[in-house]
């Protein structure tokens, strides 16, 4: 399986989970000139904005550098004031997907 469909599957894989946990998805793969979000999702009074990560070698949630966060950060903002949720909290999830094995593990708060 090549890189692209790999992450297509991590993706699939991790918004099937995130919807068995009563995450309601806003939005997947958003993008603007800045970056993009893989998903955008509410749940209770939060706005979250989830990462999806996955491969092997280093830890996948350790992929989520300090720039990769202020990066996320900058991002949510602007998706919160371009569709007027700025009054919501806002939390970053990550979503680390195990392909070849079909897991899927949701971090809250993760960074």
């Amino acid at each position: 399986m090549n890189k692209v469909a790999k992450g297509k599957m991590a993706e699939a894989l991790a918004i099937k989970a995130l919807k068995r946990r009563k995450y309601k998805i806003v939005a997947r793969n958003w993008r603007c000139r800045y970056g993009e979000l893989d998903c955008v999702a509410t749940m209770d009074e939060y706005l979250v904005i989830i990462e999806v990560k996955s491969g092997s070698g280093e830890l996948p949630v350790e992929k989520i550098d300090r720039a990769k966060q202020k990066k996320l950060a900058l991002l949510a903002q602007l998706f919160a004031e371009i569709y007027r949720l700025e009054n919501m909290p806002v939390r970053f999830d990550a979503a680390i997907v195990d392909v070849e094995n079909n897991r899927v593990e949701i971090i809250e708060n993760a960074f």
